[in-house]
């Protein structure tokens, strides 16, 4: 299900730093991200220092695949702390030490569950899509710095009035709460290269408490073969500013965009 991209539009731009065009730093390869946002898989299926099980669910049925299921839970836990080499160069040192100075060795629990059913091909619709769907997904940290609490509803409607005129509406509804650590007290995070210190002594608990909802709509004109024009409208309110650390505050933004694409 394409609503499961939702969670992109909350992600704080961030720079990595160069060395040659296009060609990262080994240090920077693993870039900074959101531990509210993504902290079990942050760089995906292959983020480093990760052992556990894990099982991914994919079922498709019924006429032209219109009934799909997806879904994954994992449960894994670090293998080591996070260590990088201390400011004299002749040690390892955690990057995110504990209240006792110790590196933690983070527990993760991740479940992910996205049903959908499109009535389109079921009822022979002329105009394509009927389809509706829902997302549930949960992520837990645990460790000796405390225990960090994210959990999504996901919902969509995509309705084709006509084979050239589509219609959607996704809502999106975030509960984040808990403690971790992140750089500077944000909520910010990143897995250093192992001889990288440059965040060494950067990273302080921070503690969340709040939740961000999300109402977008989407139109789309299939104007021919090869192009469709966009036209979308976003609004994110609660009280959680996402990209500004664990800040409470009134959120409230709005966007509208129109995108003309063009395939060749």
């Amino acid at each position: 299900m394409g609503i499961t991209s939702i969670s992109g539009y909350y992600r704080f731009p961030l720079n990595n730093q160069f060395f040659l065009p296009n060609v990262p730093r080994a240090s920077a390869i693993f870039g900074y991200y959101d531990r509210t946002q993504d902290n079990v898989f942050p760089y995906g299926p292959g983020t480093p220092n990760r052992q556990g099980i894990g099982m991914d669910l994919d079922v498709k049925a019924l006429k032209n695949n219109a009934l799909k299921i997806v879904g994954a839970a994992y449960l894994v836990q670090e293998i080591d702390g996070n260590l990088v080499v201390n400011k004299a160069g002749n040690a390892f040192a955690p990057l995110d030490p504990d209240a006792s100075g110790n590196a933690p060795v983070r527990k993760f629990t991740y479940l992910n569950f996205g049903p959908s059913i499109d009535l389109g091909p079921l009822v022979d619709w002329e105009g394509g899509a009927l389809q509706i769907g829902t997302n549930l997904r949960m992520e837990q940290t645990d460790s000796t710095v405390g225990t960090l609490t994210s959990t999504w509803l996901i919902g969509e409607a995509k309705v084709g009035l006509f084979p050239w005129l589509e219609f959607s509406a996704a809502f999106s509804n975030q509960d984040l709460s808990g403690t971790e650590e992140g750089y500077d007290g944000s909520v910010l995070a990143r897995y250093s290269y192992l001889y990288d210190n440059t965040d060494l002594g950067r990273y302080h608990p921070f503690t969340v408490n709040g939740n961000i909802q999300a109402l977008m709509f989407t139109t789309a004109f299939k104007i021919d073969r090869n192009s469709t024009a966009y036209f979308d409208y976003s609004l994110v309110t609660g009280n959680d500013l996402p990209g500004f650390g664990p800040t409470v505050g009134t959120l409230n933004s709005q966007t509208m965009e129109m995108v003309y694409e063009i395939q060749f």
